[in-house]
């Protein structure tokens, strides 16, 4: 096997490496030498006579282009692939017209990146002497083409751009019949829009194929995204089931070529069809292939300005139909561009009796020395929100606008007007202040009932000392439980000044260890069940205090020990992207349907039911976090507790 040289030129070393990596592994008579720049590309070539150069266009000191035209000026004849991240026509128009035989392009997906080198490579190759016997041929023909290409970008219609394509493709390489048909991924339809032909001819290629539709060929090469040139099709297996269609249409030679682009995403489909045998060389191939190539590239572009007009449109209606004012300016806040909304914000005026206007014409004079400072700030800042000013309208009447601006720039960058957008928050503000007033005559009523209820408290905790003191000194025989019965007053008390309080109900905040604090706890409470087994496991660290933390999984293991009749608590801890979950099972008698409404409606403060429970809710709902349970009767209860992890 004949040793095929190939020099690989790319500044980037990671790239290189791979690149040589896989094609001598691909190809055991490859042999890869390789260079970062186009200099000592050079010096190797002044060395070795290369069959196949693979060049980056950017490349330290000299382009590859400058490369490219340098090799050809000294009359290297070896094949040139441009291997580049580089998509514009300019660049691929003037690399064919330098003599690149090839270029891929890159930023896609690798793997097919590497399959269409190595393609490449295969096809050059195998046909390295046609190759060369045919070279001023084809590179005639390329040259012809891409003065189609190039008057093809100019046209502004789709239809027409497609058509004389389509009509140079076929008197290029002989043929005598013709469709290009673009393809809708949201219909699946691939819809003539290019015909080369008789009108007898059209009528029966005219109708719509659908990519489920396998009558077609045309459709088969969309689902495949594989090329289909048959010199005599009466010879070709793959189109057997399309003989009968073939030979209405009396054709003898196709060539049915996939439009894709760089990522592989089908454009369309080009079909040629001769009705003599044709003799399609290997370079005829590479010829329709670079063509395609060129013209995926043309009608990518195409799309995307289709889309940049309709997006420009859409664009236009939302700012005319904009409930908010939105002008544009220059840099000096001269009026440019003004909506409806503007014009019936101002006074219902006409648009010339704004446009040419100064912005500052429409604010209060107290406040234009504020607008001309937040005007240069936004021209260093790029964006300024939130600004509110006093604004005037045509009667000199007043209101206040909340205005948020932006800073309009070039393709370079270079700043080149305002945008403004205005809201009259005039009534919002009056809401506003209405509600502080509100809020604040509330938060006085609130803490004088908070000062009343703690006054109460404390003079029943008192007069309950009296009657503890006096029960100490009566020795009644019911003495010990009218002491119980004053220690579940006072707590009931306390817990009900906790569940009263407004405010901040947390104390110091630290990082908290879960583990370390319910395994303290559970030494604590174990006495009261000794035999409930508790595991703990996998539970964070949080922010938060200490002290009312504890009191959570207090009150909740209690409960259990209380109400459950369980012999197993598992407490688990589970770790989600943007939270930290706990959960507490217990293997117990569960609630049962009514329990549940009870604890429920006790925590929508509906009833004092379950005080306990209410009171975990409540210092982890001050913590941010969220509190939830499921239970089945005879199957045990899980609490659930949520905390945020940006705390």
């Amino acid at each position: 096997m004949a040793v095929v040289k190939i020099l690989l030129v790319d500044e980037d070393k990671a790239f290189v490496d791979a690149t040589k990596l896989y094609l001598e592994k691909l190809n055991q008579s490859y042999n890869v030498s390789t260079a970062d720049t186009a200099s000592k590309a050079e010096r190797l070539l002044k060395k070795t006579v290369f069959d196949v150069i693979i060049s980056d266009y950017l490349l330290p000191g000299k382009s590859g282009l400058t490369f490219l035209s340098d090799l050809r000026t000294s009359g290297n004849k070896s094949i040139f692939i441009l291997f580049t991240g580089i998509s514009t026509e300019e660049v691929i128009i003037e690399a064919l017209n330098l003599g690149a035989d090839y270029y891929i392009l890159k930023g896609g997906d690798p793997k097919n990146q590497f399959k269409e080198l190595s393609n490449l490579l295969e096809k050059s190759i195998k046909n390295i002497a046609q190759l060369r016997h045919a070279e001023n041929t084809i590179n005639l023909e390329r040259k012809a083409f891409q003065l189609i290409a190039e008057s093809a970008i100019g046209k502004s219609q789709m239809t027409n751009l497609c058509n004389d394509v389509l009509r140079d493709l076929i008197t290029t390489l002989g043929f005598d019949l013709g469709t290009l048909r673009l393809y809708n991924p949201t219909t699946k339809i691939l819809k003539l829009t290019a015909f080369y032909g008789t009108e007898k001819e059209k009528s029966k290629l005219v109708e719509d194929q659908h990519l489920d539709d396998d009558k077609h060929i045309s459709v088969l090469v969309a689902n495949s995204r594989i090329a289909i040139i048959s010199a005599d099709v009466n010879k070709s297996k793959e189109l057997l089931p399309y003989m009968k269609r073939l030979k209405e249409l009396n054709i003898q030679s196709i060539i049915t070529w996939p439009i894709v682009s760089a990522v592989n995403k089908l454009l369309g489909i080009v079909h040629l069809a001769s009705k003599t045998p044709k003799d399609i060389p290997s370079e005829k191939w590479i010829f329709f292939e670079t063509i395609v190539r060129f013209f995926a590239t043309i009608l990518e572009r195409k799309n995307a300005e289709e889309l940049l007009r309709f997006s420009e449109e859409r664009y236009r209606k939302l700012v005319e139909t904009s409930p908010l004012s939105i002008l544009v300016t220059d840099l000096t806040g001269k009026i440019l561009m003004v909506n409806q909304e503007s014009l019936d914000l101002y006074g219902g005026v006409k648009e010339e009796e704004l446009i040419g206007k100064s912005a500052f014409d429409l604010i209060a004079p107290e406040d234009h020395k504020l607008a001309a400072k937040n005007l240069e700030k936004t021209k260093r800042t790029g964006r300024m929100k939130n600004m509110q000013y006093t604004m005037l309208r045509k009667d000199g009447s007043k209101y206040i606008g909340e205005l948020n601006a932006t800073l309009l720039t070039d393709a370079d960058g270079k700043p080149t007007a305002f945008l403004g957008v205005i809201q009259d928050i005039t009534k919002r503000l009056k809401s506003q202040e209405v509600l502080n007033q509100n809020q604040k005559m509330l938060k006085k009523q609130r803490d004088e009932l908070e000062e009343f209820a703690t006054t109460i408290a404390h003079d029943i905790r008192g007069k309950l000392q009296i009657i503890s003191m006096y029960n100490s000194m009566s020795n009644s025989d019911f003495s010990d439980k009218v002491d119980q019965q004053i220690i579940e007053t006072t707590n009931f008390l306390e817990d009900l000044l906790f569940l009263a309080k407004e405010g901040e109900i947390l104390g110091e905040i630290t990082s908290v260890n879960l583990t370390e604090l319910t395994n303290e706890l559970v030494s604590e409470i174990k006495s009261l069940d000794p035999n409930l087994k508790i595991s703990i496991r996998n539970l964070p660290t949080l922010k938060g205090d200490r002290v009312k933390l504890k009191q959570v999984f207090e009150n909740l293991l209690i409960n259990v020990i209380k109400h459950a009749d369980a012999s197993k608590v598992h407490i688990i801890g589970k770790d989600f992207p943007h939270k930290k979950q706990i959960e507490i099972q217990d293997n117990g008698r569960g609630m049962s349907i009514d329990r549940q409404k009870e604890v429920r409606k006790a925590w929508t403060k509906e009833s004092y039911a379950s005080f306990g429970l209410l009171i975990a809710l409540k210092i982890v709902e001050a913590h941010g976090g969220s509190m939830g349970f499921e239970s089945e009767e005879g199957l045990g209860t899980i609490f659930v507790i949520t905390f945020p992890k940006k705390r």
